[in-house]
């Protein structure tokens, strides 16, 4: 569950602007949801502990960010594929992750993001 809060709060950082910090959050919440040894952002393949509505969430917004950093376009197109894959394989295939995503709220006790 702390994978999730630090995912929350990584995104209030992006929106701040502080992209130094959000990114070093979205970095630790991806071995949070991941187990803890590697981080899903570095590894798409390793099993995570949370639904993959949630890591396809933190995958989607640290894409995000990556557009926002220079430099960095290439690594952010293909965490958005790898996102929108996770989505559209294990969660929900007759959506999008990114119209969900705006409407959606993450549910800590079940560790899903649920979309209205």
């Amino acid at each position: 569950r702390a994978g999730l809060v630090v995912t929350k709060l990584a995104e209030v950082y992006l929106k701040s602007n502080r992209l130094t910090l959000a990114e070093g959050l979205f970095r630790n919440a991806g071995k949070l949801l991941g187990g803890g040894q590697v981080s899903i952002l570095d590894d798409p393949s390793a099993e995570t502990e949370c639904h993959p509505s949630c890591a396809a969430l933190l995958e989607l917004n640290y894409s995000k960010l990556l557009r926002v950093i220079p430099r960095r376009e290439a690594e952010a197109a293909r965490t958005l594929e790898r996102a929108e894959k996770r989505w559209s394989e294990r969660v929900c295939p007759h959506t999008s992750l990114q119209d969900v995503s705006g409407r959606g709220v993450v549910d800590l006790q079940t560790q899903r993001l649920l979309y209205l």
